[in-house]
């Protein structure tokens, strides 16, 4: 979804340098478009270094006078122009034409062209070359009709997507996957309840006989050939589990 912005928007955006005395703002047409390549040295720095900018050559509609716009742009060592996706050329090409064309910005060689025949509004000051020239450089430009769609805002710079945290599990989830416990696996889902889970259930039950028991009839018992232990005190027959593989039997001695 595309909108196109009102006057009031266009005015508060600029795609070029701000905080210069200019000149009022003026209606030029793109009718060329080139690069320029040149050694400069910033200030505070004792080395030069290569600057590198897609040149616009626009024309005042009603004064006839030309107005130069430069759009900078880093050089691959492929030697393509690549351009920042929020940078100056990008947020222009998105106002301008409407598009987004992210994977092309490592070539925006291919790009710059686009821009012939639109129209935008400018705002120039007079500089002056190497050669103490004058020239009308643009430090704002705008198109006269930005185009304002969901990825990027008035100013032509992107909406970054906001991803939301993922709430923690909660106890009682149902866990799809199937679970094992001592090496036999459940089909059945199990729960994060606090109740007992049903594959509990399923285990082997193991009985043991009471120790206090034992400990009573060890004085008057011992290995025969039954599988049971009669309870002096009161007159009942237990069952026991022998430690070796086979079973010991214990009798009363009197």
């Amino acid at each position: 979804m595309s909108v196109i912005a009102t006057d009031e928007e266009r005015a508060r955006w600029t795609a070029t340098d701000s905080g210069q005395v200019s000149s009022d703002e003026v209606l030029c047409e793109c009718i060329a478009t080139s690069k320029s390549e040149k050694l400069i040295t910033p200030m505070g720095k004792s080395k030069p270094v290569l600057a590198s900018s897609f040149v616009l050559k626009l024309v005042e509609v009603d004064a006839g006078e030309e107005v130069t716009c430069y759009l900078k742009f880093n050089k691959s060592k492929a030697g393509h122009a690549t351009v920042k996706p929020d940078g100056k050329f990008a947020m222009l090409y998105r106002l301008t034409l409407g598009q987004d064309p992210r994977k092309r910005y490592s070539q925006a060689q291919h790009l710059v062209n686009h821009f012939l025949g639109e129209q935008f509004n400018v705002i120039y000051v007079i500089e002056k070359t190497s050669k103490h020239e004058t020239y009308r450089k643009a430090v704002s430009i705008k198109p006269i009709a930005p185009i304002i769609a969901d990825g990027w805002t008035n100013t032509g710079r992107l909406r970054h997507k906001f991803t939301p945290r993922k709430k923690p599990e909660i106890l009682g989830k149902v866990f799809d996957e199937p679970l094992k416990v001592l090496g036999k696996v459940f089909e059945k889902p199990l729960t994060g309840k606090s109740e007992t889970p049903d594959v509990y259930r399923d285990l082997p039950s193991v009985s043991v006989a009471s120790k206090s028991l034992l400990a009573r009839g060890q004085g008057g018992l011992k290995a025969g050939d039954s599988r049971y232990v009669i309870d002096e005190d009161n007159h009942s027959t237990v069952m026991t589990t022998a430690n070796s593989n086979v079973p010991k039997v214990y009798r009363e001695v009197f």
